[in-house]
């Protein structure tokens, strides 16, 4: 056995916890997007908007990893519902930015409640601080993974994860 096969011996219960996670959020996120008449993608975007205000609806396609018609769709969705608004972008007449209304930012504060209110009960209050930042860092590896499978794939055709990690 060598020591990659240790490591990733060492590595399974992280991968099935970050599984299960991945899983659970699902669930409570579609759960907690019904309750406002939202679709999941919606509930993400609207995420998304609030955690950047004035993306593009490229930029939020891409975030969310659908296609321009799907992201052109949702965002009608939710301008639709009240949500969000387009407005020109200043410094590219061509595109729009897209921002969260009033009621888009009471909605996403009612969102942010509703996750406070389930993550209470999991007891983290005194360590959220140590928490974020490794979660921060293991998202950050995982997509770098993914933007280096996606360039490897262009250039050389091949579709395995990279052997080493990405740089960053």
């Amino acid at each position: 056995m060598t020591e990659d096969d240790d490591r990733a011996r060492e590595l399974l219960p992280l991968s099935l916890s970050l599984h299960q996670l991945d899983e659970a959020h699902r669930r409570v996120r579609n759960m907690i997007a019904r309750r406002f008449e939202l679709a999941g993608t919606e509930l993400t975007a609207l995420l998304v908007i609030a955690g950047t205000p004035g993306l593009s609806a490229g930029a939020i396609g891409q975030d969310l990893g659908i296609t321009t018609g799907a992201t052109t769709a949702v965002i009608d969705r939710l301008e639709d519902s009240g949500h969000v608004l387009r407005a020109p972008n200043p410094l590219d007449r061509r595109g729009v930015e897209v921002h969260l209304t009033p009621a888009g930012e009471d909605t996403v504060r009612d969102i942010a409640t509703s996750y406070s209110t389930l993550l209470d009960a999991a007891d983290l209050s005194d360590t959220w601080q140590s928490i974020v930042p490794k979660l921060d860092a293991i998202t950050a590896t995982l997509n770098a993974a993914v933007v280096a499978t996606r360039s490897t794939r262009r250039s050389e055709g091949r579709h395995a994860l990279p052997d080493t990690p990405p740089e960053g």
